[in-house]
């Protein structure tokens, strides 16, 4: 009787009314209801991104550099003169085709190169992702959803139909926690940029390094060959003496022995050109021997010629130069993340406002699946608020501040390193270029006595252990001055390491 008075009912509105079609009413109503939501919808939308733009901020600490040391302290503590339009010295001052050769290969084919270059690809990767989570996503979905229910079920839960629909969602970034990540991201791109640089500046100094190494050990071989000449010809003198009862068999055994002893240092001198070449091969990314044609077209050797750079320019740095070395760069960039992600961690434990919306077709039937009735939308704004989570937030909040702590030791640890390096580089410089002078007095003087002492004894005016004497010394004289060349011009790629490189 309920469903024939409500029967009733309807006719009689149909009858006053005056419309013949109830679905004409309905359909109507239907497209009103449709309007009236999407403006809804829009409202909604429009609310939330004015709350968004009128609220939004970063809750945290914005970073502020440490100041460790002044400008002051740092010249002072460092004898530094910054002088403006003056370079330091540099590797690349050494005017050695070979050596520039060997760094632009270096450069280009160093597995080390590569792989900085890759961590760069990695972290703008990474800033990319942080700056799309700002943003809303959508996706688009298409399915067919089919359940026959149980006889035990409603009737209604029977579903068989067709959508095909776009999916936003969008986590609006009131309080900051996704852009305070995305701080963080980016100070991760700067610091393995910086890293890069580093891995650059390193494998500079480093070929510089094994390759002024392979050019002492050739100088050496050659000094080692020339006085097993020379020792030659005296072991066949004396030994024209003994047979002349000239020289008794001490002198002669002694004699002998210098010779031996020569030869001996040859092999070791070859097994360390040998390391010396794998070195560098390893360094610009070859096998070993492929660089032999390369290093065998280089007429002067490095390490013979004069030392003669201006050591005043050593001074000539800016007070910023231990703050500027990539490898501090990469400490602080750490800082900055560190910083960053307290940030983030602290707008976790704020409301998060998050909006999700749908905009598509859904039908019973494939076939008007995309027609007009077919058209739907949904959206579902939310808020949602960290109530009991046992003090896992605040504890995530504190794990930041360690680790920021942390990140701060070790740039302060990262500028004393650098202060530390440059004074000894410095330093190394200066006291081994006294060293040097010193070693060519001592070689030239040790040479002219080993001449005299030669030309004595076949006069018979001195015995030979004067002559063996005085031929050991020289040789340990010339081997110091090879040595201490060869100090003076690593010193120089060990000096361009610890201030990062830098020109003016």
């Amino acid at each position: 009787m309920k469903i024939k008075r409500k029967f009733l009912k309807t006719s009689l509105f149909e009858k006053n009314m005056k419309i013949d079609n109830v679905q004409d009413i309905y359909e109507d109503r239907t497209d009103k209801s449709k309007t009236h939501k999407l403006l809804l919808y829009l409202g909604i939308l429009g609310v939330l991104l004015l709350i968004s733009v009128l609220v939004g901020c970063m809750v945290g600490p914005d970073y502020e550099r440490p100041q460790f040391f002044d400008n002051h302290q740092i010249e002072s503590v460092l004898d530094l003169q910054p002088t403006s339009g003056t370079q330091p010295l540099s590797v690349l001052d050494f005017n050695d085709d070979t050596l520039n050769e060997l760094l632009s290969l270096g450069l280009q084919n160093s597995p080390s190169i590569r792989q900085a270059f890759t961590k760069v690809r990695q972290a703008r990767a990474s800033v990319r992702i942080s700056e799309s989570d700002l943003m809303p996503s959508i996706d688009l979905n298409a399915k067919y959803n089919y359940l026959n229910a149980g006889q035990n079920m409603n009737l209604f839960a029977n579903e068989d139909y067709y959508q095909s629909a776009l999916d936003m969602s969008w986590e609006i970034d009131i309080f900051g926690s996704n852009a305070r990540r995305l701080e963080a991201s980016k100070a991760n791109l700067r610091g393995v940029i910086e890293n890069l640089k580093n891995v650059h500046v390193s494998l500079t100094a480093n070929i510089a390094t094994a390759y002024i190494g392979l050019r002492t050990t050739e100088w050496l071989i050659q000094n080692a060959e020339e006085n097993l000449r020379l020792q030659n010809d005296i072991y066949q003198t004396v030994t024209e003496q003994f047979k002349a009862d000239l020289a008794d068999e001490i002198a002669l055994n002694q004699a002998k022995y210098l010779l031996e002893t020569t030869k001996m240092t040859l092999p070791k001198f070859q097994q360390q050109k040998i390391e010396f070449q794998n070195m560098l091969a390893l360094l610009v990314g070859q096998l070993p021997t492929t660089l032999n044609d390369i290093l065998k077209g280089q007429k002067n050797n490095l390490v013979q010629r004069n030392f003669d750079y201006d050591l005043t320019r050593l001074y000539n740095l800016p007070a910023d130069i231990i703050r500027n070395r990539p490898d501090v760069r990469v400490a602080e960039e750490q800082l900055i993340a560190g910083n960053a992600m307290i940030g983030a961690a602290i707008g976790d434990m704020f409301p998060k406002i998050s909006l999700t919306a749908l905009l598509g077709f859904g039908s019973t039937n494939a076939s008007n699946l995309f027609e007009r009735d077919s058209f739907e939308t949904g959206i579902v704004p939310q808020i949602s608020l960290p109530l009991l989570h046992f003090g896992a937030l605040k504890n995530n909040v504190e794990l930041k501040k360690a680790i920021k702590d942390e990140y701060l030791t070790a740039y302060e640890t990262a500028l004393l390193t650098a202060a530390k390096e440059i004074h000894s580089a410095i330093n190394n410089l200066q006291n081994e270029f006294k060293r040097n002078q010193s070693a060519k007095s001592a070689y030239q003087k040790m040479k002219q006595v080993a001449r005299l002492n030669w030309q004595k004894y076949k006069q018979g005016l001195i015995p030979y252990a004067d002559v063996l004497d005085s031929e050991q010394r020289k040789l340990s004289a010339q081997t110091n001055m090879v040595n201490s060349n060869a100090a003076l011009y690593q010193g120089i790629a060990g000096y361009y390491k610890a201030i990062g490189g830098w020109v003016e």
